[in-house]
This record gives structure tokens, sequence and C-alpha cells, in this order.
């Protein structure tokens, strides 16, 4: 079944005009509701480490002089918001929620690809009021952006299989090499693309497409992925990928002091650990 918007008819786009507006409304009656809170501008943890960076890449400190210890999409864009529109609280979190409603056309579009117009319409009202996606949206964090990229790939997926285009392979990796840059962790599943494009189309197209499509991938999400590689190299003579933070949390759950439930550091770090901390285990 093939869902555009070119394709839904005049009464299938009033109701989705109407899922957007709804989306909105939620959204910005959220930010309007905390807006005179300590929610809104007391940041801790990972918010205050995204808005520091933000701020240092905004005041012209583009290239930065370490290896970057998270992923660098999200601060980047946020940098990005505070150049455009000042350091501003409310501006970031008004742009990523007008990003989370967008998202529900994608949804809409995928779920009635895949499962037809009411299913559409109950899992894009399911999305737009799901309180927790509102409450992330509305964070200086990685999730803000990370699901609309997540549906915008699924979709472009399916997209795919219908009809396998270069531009679209090309596409595919493009999409995939930012959500990886957004949230490394991702990358691993790389391997399971593969594997789930192969059972789509092993019957359907030659080997040499399959091949051909699988390059186009591996050549958008290297395009993506390699500057940022290049650069660690350059700062510090370290080949790192993306970011240097998966070996800490690799740690906090297998030191000698884990215990399967928490993730702190041990002492004598402790839960005040810093960047330079991460230097400790190892070289104790």
């Amino acid at each position: 079944m093939n869902a555009s918007w070119a394709t839904l008819d005049k009464h299938e786009k009033w109701i989705l005009l109407i899922l957007l507006l709804l989306a909105i409304c939620l959204r910005l009656g959220y930010l309007a509701e905390i807006s005179n809170t300590l929610f809104l501008t007391q940041l801790r943890l990972d918010e205050l480490y995204h808005h520091n960076w933000a701020t240092s890449i905004a005041h012209g400190n583009f290239f930065g002089d370490e290896v970057f210890f998270r992923a660098p999409f999200y601060p980047y864009l946020l940098g990005l918001y505070y150049a455009l529109f000042g350091h501003s609280y409310i501006s970031p979190r008004i742009i990523q929620h007008v990003l989370g409603s967008l998202n529900v056309i994608i949804v809409y579009l995928l779920s009635r690809k895949l499962f037809g117009k009411y299913v559409a319409i109950i899992s894009s009202l399911l999305y737009l009021s799901y309180t927790p996606i509102i409450y992330n949206e509305d964070k200086l964090l990685f999730e803000s952006i990370l699901i609309p990229q997540v549906t915008i790939f699924i979709f472009l997926l399916y997209a795919v299989k219908d009809k396998p285009m270069k531009w679209k392979w090309f596409g595919l990796g493009l999409i995939f090499g930012i959500i990886c840059i957004t949230r490394p962790i991702f990358l691993p599943f790389l391997a399971i693309l593969f594997i789930i494009i192969f059972l789509w189309y092993r019957k359907t197209i030659f080997y040499k497409q399959y091949i051909f499509g699988m390059i186009n991938i591996i050549i958008g999400t290297t395009i993506v992925i390699a500057p940022i590689t290049l650069r660690n190299y350059l700062v510090s003579n370290d080949l790192v990928l993306i970011a240097s933070q998966g070996g800490i949390n690799l740690y906090f759950g297998n030191n000698p002091a884990a215990d399967g439930f928490s993730s702190s550091m041990p002492k004598p770090i402790g839960n005040r650990w810093n960047n330079q901390d991460i230097t400790y285990p190892v070289h104790q």
C-alpha cells in the first residue's frame, strides 16, 4: 500500500491536519505550564553538559580541542539554535516540539502504509499524546530529536523496499549516519539492517543490485561519520570513531564495585566525577 501526502484524499488530509494541530497545542500547553518553573532554567547533568557545550560552540569554539566525549550532533544543533536565537531556554524547546509535532505526519503515513487508515489515526493519537515523548522533547537532550530521526529512517526504509533506487539507498545511509552521531549505540544495527534488506529482496532483486544498495548505504553513513572521526584524530591523535563515552559507560556496569543495579562510579570518585575523572580507572 502506497502512502504519501499526494495519495491522501481531502478528508484524510483534514484529519492529519487536525492531528498535527492537536500535537502542537499539547506541546505548547506543556511548555507554557513549565515556563515559570525551575524545570525550564535549572539544568542538571546531561542537559547542563549539552548547554555548556552548545554555548561554547555558539561563541566560536566550533572545532574544540579534545576527543568528543559524547556524540556531537545534538550539542552542535543546540549551538546553532543559540547562535541564531540567542541563549534562550525557550527557543530550542519550541523547535524540538515543532519537530515532534511534524513527526505525527511521518507516523501517520508509515502506519497507514503498513496497517491502513484507522490504525494510522490511532497510532498518531497515541504518539502525539504520549506524555514521555512530550517530556523528552522539552529536554535539552538527544532524545528530543532521536525519535523523529528513527521514524524518518523507518519510513525511508519501506520506501526503498517498495522501489529500490540509488538515491534512496544513499539517503538511507545518510539518515543512519545522523542517527549514529546522535546516538552511537545504533551503529552495530547496520549489520542487522543488511540482513533485513537481504531477506526482503532475496527473491526480487539480483545479487549485484543488493550489493550495490549496501555499498550506497555504507557510503552515505561514512560521509556523515568520517568527518567526526577525522576531527577526533586531528585534535588528539586518537582514532575515536564518534565519541569516547562508551568506555566509561562500560566501566560503570563492569567495575569490581558494580552491583548490577546502580550506575555510580566506585569510590573515591563516587557520584561526583567529571570528564577528567574518566582517566582514573585506566591509571590506577
